[in-house]
């Protein structure tokens, strides 16, 4: 029993890492879990007075430094020091991990010395104290952070996440452009989609009712145009859907369509399906006529009675037939093809029916409407007209039966729905 278990057990195992992978090395995207990690250390005093004092030479030179946190103790690293006496600045310097240090020189003892600290992420810091060259000033700051926020959404147009996106962010006198992710292969080169769509900026504000106006377009969508207060975002990934322009992104001049007709919306109750392709083409800047080849199939059953004794019930008969027509075909577009809505087209295909090689006309009217950016549904209403060879029967008074064939025609109105693809 334990040659059998431990295999399985093994196998359990991969299994559960199999699907449970997870990709530790992501690329620099913005969206991962180092948002929310402590990237500090606490730092004691004795450390920072050993910091600021590795830079005294003598005892005639004035030492000025500390170090810069917020009010949260976590450190503030490129802050920018003024410092000033008289309303002129002598030095400027900027903190490393929180720390900063410099020395000033002895024309300035007993002098009002100003600090000011500078930071885009803080609101505005200043102090002053007298300087004295013989004893070193060490200064513990705490800043108080301004209100901020990692705004973050996902576009979608219907329910598909839509990359590519141009999005314009406007807050006061500042303005920010990304554009939303798509999918890629990370480190491990696994193809990833996890940010599809997705997009991000952080924003710093002093006030928490400053307005954020969003601004997101993109070639064949609609603008979407949206606001808020500052103190509003809680935070979420926003859900966006943007909606399609009346008109496509791009002409197109390739069409292949798939199409099928069931028995209940056709008068003769026959299975259809078709295959068409079609190609605008440029007469003189006219882009309505489209030339293609169409090809498609009937399936006829056919029900038919038959008297055989007297005293006994009818016999019946179905028999299904197929066919096929193949030909040139040609399409006008009464509505420009460039729509998003119920372009409208009228056209006829001149087909060969292979039962027996006569030719036939297929006049078509239809319409269609786009799913998404080159995806459509149609809905076509075709005239039909074919011959068959249909098996008919008779029966003796010995109750033997005989077939026989007869050329019958048929002429059918049927209607059809199918899928587009433009390129």
């Amino acid at each position: 029993m334990i040659k059998v278990y431990s295999p399985l057990c093994i196998l359990l195992c991969f299994s559960i890492r199999c699907f449970s992978q997870v990709n530790e090395i992501w690329p620099d995207i913005g969206f991962n879990d180092q948002d929310t990690i402590a990237s500090y250390k606490p730092i004691s005093q004795k450390e920072i007075e050993k910091y600021v004092l590795a830079i005294r030479l003598n005892q005639n030179i004035g030492i000025i430094g500390g170090y810069v946190s917020s009010i949260y103790h976590e450190p503030v690293d490129s802050a920018k020091i003024y410092l000033q006496i008289n309303g002129k600045v002598i030095d400027t310097l900027f903190s490393l991990n929180g720390l900063f240090r410099t020395t000033i020189s002895p024309a300035y003892n007993d002098s009002v010395i100003v600090i000011s600290i500078r930071h885009p992420e803080y609101y505005l810091f200043d102090t002053t104290f007298i300087c004295n060259t013989t004893i070193p000033i060490i200064q513990n700051i705490n800043l108080k952070p301004k209100f901020k926020i990692l705004l973050r959404g996902r576009v979608y147009a219907g329910t598909m996440p839509l990359e590519g996106v141009s999005v314009k962010i406007k807050q006061n006198n500042k303005e920010y452009k990304t554009t939303t992710l798509e999918c890629f292969n990370d480190k491990e080169n696994y193809w990833n989609c996890l940010f599809f769509g997705m997009f991000k900026q952080e924003l710093i504000a002093d006030n928490p009712s400053d307005s954020i106006y969003l601004t997101l377009e993109k070639e064949g969508l609609k603008p979407l145009k949206l606001g808020m207060k500052f103190g509003e975002y809680s935070g979420e990934i926003m859900d966006l859907k943007m909606k399609y322009s009346s008109r496509l992104m791009k002409k197109y001049s390739n069409d292949c369509n798939l199409k099928f007709a069931f028995p209940f919306i056709s008068t003769q109750g026959d299975w259809f399906t078709g295959l068409s392709y079609y190609r605008l083409i440029n007469i003189s800047n006219f882009r309505r006529v489209a030339l293609g080849i169409d090809a498609n199939l009937a399936i006829s059953t056919i029900k038919t009675n038959y008297s055989t004794f007297p005293g006994l019930g009818e016999a019946r008969v179905d028999s299904s037939y197929l066919s096929f027509f193949i030909g040139p075909s040609v399409l006008l577009w009464l509505l420009d093809p460039d729509r998003r809505y119920f372009s409208t087209y009228a056209g006829c295909t001149f087909a060969l029916n292979t039962n027996d090689n006569t030719f036939g006309i297929q006049p078509f009217l239809g319409t269609r409407v786009f799913l998404d950016f080159n995806k459509a549904l149609s809905l076509e209403i075709r005239y039909v007209s074919y011959n068959l060879d249909v098996m008919h029967y008779t029966f003796n008074p010995y109750g033997n039966a005989y077939s026989y064939s007869m050329n019958e025609k048929f002429d059918e109105l049927l209607v059809n729905i199918g899928v587009q693809v433009l390129f």
